[in-house]
């Protein structure tokens, strides 16, 4: 048993560290081309130039603020719809759980579906566009507005709430199973109410699994690419479309840009991560110094 247990293990790194070897190799070739060496071709890009052309580049900013802000919006959106309904599933009984089980199906989904699914309700020739002109709202599709390709990136917010809001909802109704119900019973019997409970019984159990949900949802709608590229506007456009038109767009000569706008990513993704866990950490040692 030992043994097998061994093999298993070793079979195991063996996989992780194949996965992290490529991922580092990928890591320090995309630092390096920044700078404009081991390039396919010769640069004029050298240096830490590409870094300074990104950085005085209105297009460039424009992108990464809509960027932040779509992936803020979405995440904010995805965690509050995602956990009313994880609480509400929660509280049905076994049976009723058992058939609202079809929110886990945009998980299953590619996202280039939940685009297409956007597309057909909310564009201005879409289902809603056209409910809109039978009832009398609108006299034509014109007057419908501009909900995909929109420059406030509502196209996109939508379909990344459809796709992670059944996410929350899997995360949160995982931790709510390991909630002891008994611990409920006997604040209700206290006199608790039930914002209070909520508060005090299981918010606190959730809160870790809303922090690395909040993180995940937040830097993986940052760093995607599919919805942006396939209802995003051609300009403010996301920064994952902008290092697309970069890298096979533009000239070869141009690709430090792309590989000094993907280090930025990664260093903003990085940095945000380690604020935020230390903002985390600050507010749970006030709250015990209390």
């Amino acid at each position: 048993m030992y043994y097998k247990n061994k093999n298993e293990y070793f079979k195991l790194l063996t996989i992780l560290i194949t996965f992290l070897v490529l991922i580092v190799y990928g890591l320090i070739l995309t630092v390096i081309q920044s700078f404009g060496k081991m390039l396919p071709v010769e640069s004029n890009i050298e240096g830490f130039e590409a870094y300074k052309i990104l950085l005085t580049d209105k297009w460039f900013i424009n992108s990464a603020i809509f960027s932040i802000n779509v992936a803020f919006k979405s995440t904010i959106f995805s965690m509050l719809i995602g956990s009313v309904l994880a609480y509400w599933i929660w509280k049905q009984d076994a049976n009723d759980q058992k058939k609202l089980i079809v929110y886990k199906i945009p998980l299953i989904l590619p996202h280039i579906v939940a685009a297409f699914f956007v597309q057909l309700i909310f564009s201005k020739s879409g289902l809603l566009s056209a409910i809109s002109i039978n009832m009398g709202l609108i006299k034509s599709i014109n007057s419908f507005p501009e909900l995909v390709y929109s420059e406030k990136g509502t196209g996109i917010i939508l379909a990344y709430i459809y796709k992670e809001v059944p996410f929350v909802i899997l995360f949160q109704l995982a931790n709510y199973s390991r909630i002891n119900k008994n611990l409920l019973i006997a604040a209700k019997n206290l006199g608790a109410s039930n914002s209070t409970i909520f508060r005090k019984v299981i918010l606190p159990d959730l809160i870790p699994t809303i922090n690395s949900t909040m993180i995940i949802i937040f830097l993986y709608t940052l760093g995607a690419f599919e919805i942006p590229f396939l209802l995003g506007a051609s300009r403010p456009e996301m920064i994952p479309v902008y290092i697309f038109n970069i890298y096979f767009n533009s000239n070869l000569d141009q690709r430090p840009l792309a590989m000094a706008a993907l280090t930025l990513l990664f260093l903003f993704s990085s940095i945000f991560i380690t604020l935020y866990y230390l903002v985390i950490k600050h507010i749970k040692n006030s709250q015990r110094a209390l």
